[in-house]
């Protein structure tokens, strides 16, 4: 690279330096901040994944490369919703279509769950991902 770069990796294993970085990472106006965002809500879904960088890498190479038998949802806004069927897994992208904006496995919430009436946080309230997938709005 040219000129001087300086750097700057966190204990999350997020590597930053002083120029510039790819606006791609993650959607948002703070790239950065919101992936680390997804990556605290969303990381413990992918206990392979050790830090946000490779959180970032694998929603990006699920939306660039979908799973055999994955269902799409493409939107009048240019976004894209991913389903997996067999890994449970959904990804969502910017309007660009490529960015990525979420990825998640999501939590079914059963019926026989339910405590006076309230869904807790992290649960979808559909009795399948499938279910949950199907009935986001387009």
């Amino acid at each position: 690279m040219e000129g001087f770069h300086t750097y700057f990796v966190s204990d999350l294993g997020i590597l930053v330096h002083n120029a510039p970085c790819d606006p791609n990472i993650w959607t948002g106006k703070d790239p950065q901040k919101n992936l680390l965002k997804h990556w605290n809500n969303h990381g413990g879904d992918f206990p392979s994944l050790q830090n946000a960088n490779e959180y970032q890498q694998a929603a990006a190479n699920f939306l660039s490369n979908p799973p055999e038998g994955a269902l799409i949802k493409n939107y009048s806004t240019g976004e894209i919703g991913i389903y997996d069927p067999i890994s449970d897994v959904i990804a969502f992208s910017g309007r660009d279509g490529i960015t990525p904006a979420s990825f998640y496995r999501p939590q079914p919430f059963e019926p026989g769950q339910r405590v006076l009436g309230d869904i807790p946080k992290g649960y979808h309230g559909w009795p399948t991902n499938l279910d949950y997938f199907n009935n986001l709005p387009d």
